[in-house]
């Protein structure tokens, strides 16, 4: 006996919202303040697969912006 655990619409958002997250210029929106804040979470340590590719991103971010504005994380 097969099972099925997820349906197939469900399955098909839930790869949808995890490819989107790939994207290095996802965190684009947030200001310095909030992406500031969010670097110095990654820097704790302790995280998932899914956190240290979302820290990556937020790392990206910071590079693009510190190349065209100067700005620090």
């Amino acid at each position: 006996m097969h099972r099925r655990i997820v349906s197939a619409p469900a399955a098909l958002l839930l790869a949808t919202g995890l490819l989107s997250g790939c994207d290095s210029r996802s965190f684009e929106g947030y200001s310095n303040y909030e992406l500031s804040r969010e670097y110095a979470d990654c820097k704790r340590g302790g995280l998932s697969p899914a956190g240290a590719q979302r820290c990556n991103n937020i790392e990206k971010e910071c590079e693009i912006r510190k190349q065209e504005k100067g700005f620090r994380c």
